[in-house]
């Protein structure tokens, strides 16, 4: 019977800390962005300065949500 005590604890435990990390996400801000430094084949993510050869819906590198207007 220890056993199943052992394990209902373990679940608990590991079902507060999804739900804390369900409520820290709910609460972030999106990061948004957008790309210059527009030239000769690159731009840069005015979030992280990431440098790509395509204007992405996202930067490849921190995520930033390149969609909107500056």
């Amino acid at each position: 019977m220890a056993k199943k005590t052992d394990l209902i604890k373990s679940a608990r435990k590991h079902i507060a800390e999804a739900l804390e990390l369900i409520d820290i996400v709910a609460t972030m801000k999106p990061k948004k962005g957008y790309w210059y430094d527009k030239g000769s084949m690159s731009c840069r993510c005015s979030n992280c300065g990431c440098k790509s050869t395509k204007e992405f819906n996202f930067c490849p590198n921190c995520g930033a949500d390149m969609r909107g207007e500056r």
